[in-house]
């Protein structure tokens, strides 16, 4: 999952967060390069329903955050 964010692409995955079922979403932050941005949204992947919950972080953070 990592190498892909370093290529530039998205990456989605299912977990349980607050009893609830959602999709993790990682994007390459297009303000500032070389950072990263993490949603949540249900598992619908309806985005008009996705909640950013981190902005800007480093890839060491979302390496810590996908272990």
């Amino acid at each position: 999952m990592v190498e892909k964010l370093k290529k530039g692409e998205v990456v989605q995955r299912v977990i349980t967060y607050m009893g609830s079922r959602v999709v993790e979403h990682f994007q390459p932050n297009k303000d500032i390069p070389g950072t990263y941005d993490r949603y949540m949204m249900p598992t619908n992947r309806d985005k008009s329903q996705a909640i950013q919950h981190n902005y800007a972080l480093e890839l060491s953070e979302v390496e810590k955050l996908l272990t």
